[in-house]
């Protein structure tokens, strides 16, 4: 069975104009779906970030040219200092304990290098314009 998504049309839709834009141009430079999350993800850390910020988690499954799935549980992990007893039997919603690491960049640099064909790099100075675009909607005051 072929599961390949590979092709000369794609689609891609995310909650912020400029983070679609990102990820159009991912595809359009040549690039793939990855290419295409991960320069889309990192406009939306700045345009979209109380939803899609680099203090979230991520959850993934890249199909790789050879056919094999990766998934990738990028959550957080609990704090090296954290003890398991201070939970007790029930996980509380409030307060110190149920405070996590974010995985979201660790997610990021997971999928990166898999089956990415272009490198991240090279298209941050476009990116970072189309954030600072979103971020000046957002708030005219950060104009800069």
């Amino acid at each position: 069975m072929e599961r390949s998504a590979s092709g000369p049309t794609w689609a891609i839709a995310t909650p912020h104009e400029e983070a679609t834009l990102a990820g159009a141009a991912a595809f359009e430079d040549g690039g793939n779906a990855v290419d295409a999350a991960l320069r889309a993800a990192t406009v939306l850390a700045v345009a979209y970030p109380h939803m899609c910020g680099v203090g979230g988690d991520l959850f993934a499954l890249v199909l790789r040219p050879d056919g094999e799935t990766l998934a990738v549980s990028s959550s957080g992990r609990a704090p090296g200092t954290a003890d398991p007893a201070d939970a007790g039997h029930v996980m509380p919603i409030r307060g110190p304990i149920p405070i996590t690491v974010p995985g979201a960049v660790a997610g990021w640099r997971a999928v990166h290098g898999t089956v990415e064909r272009r490198v991240l790099a090279r298209d941050r100075t476009r990116d970072r314009r189309r954030a600072r675009h979103a971020l000046a909607r957002r708030d005219p005051r950060r104009a800069g």
